[in-house]
């Protein structure tokens, strides 16, 4: 908004220049400047929050490939090995970062 009103008060008259201003602020013109700061102001938080979200992604994969086993039960009738409780949770929290991450990545 002050980009487009300094230009105009460079090249009109301060009385045309006045008139200029008011139709542009009964159009919506300052508005649709103020929204689109605002816009891009959420586009750096996305973005931020994304970054996170993929720095948690990366730790979270890492301790669940580390923790991966290492506590594991054998089944009762011993075919199979149950998942700790410990990795169990961090790969539900793997699989809610990674949604997360998903839906800032698309705004």
């Amino acid at each position: 908004r002050e980009v487009v009103h300094d230009d105009l008060r460079r090249i009109l008259p301060a009385d045309v220049f006045s008139r200029a201003a008011d139709i542009l602020r009964e159009r919506g013109v300052d508005d649709a400047f103020t929204v689109r700061r605002e816009l891009v102001n959420y586009k750096k938080v996305c973005l931020n929050l994304a970054r996170a979200a993929s720095q948690l992604d990366r730790d979270l994969r890492q301790l669940a490939t580390f923790f991966r086993g290492s506590d594991d039960q054998p089944s009762a009738s011993g075919d199979f090995f149950v998942h700790s409780e410990r990795h169990t949770e961090l790969n539900d929290h793997l699989g809610r970062c990674k949604g997360a991450l998903g839906v800032v990545t698309d705004l």
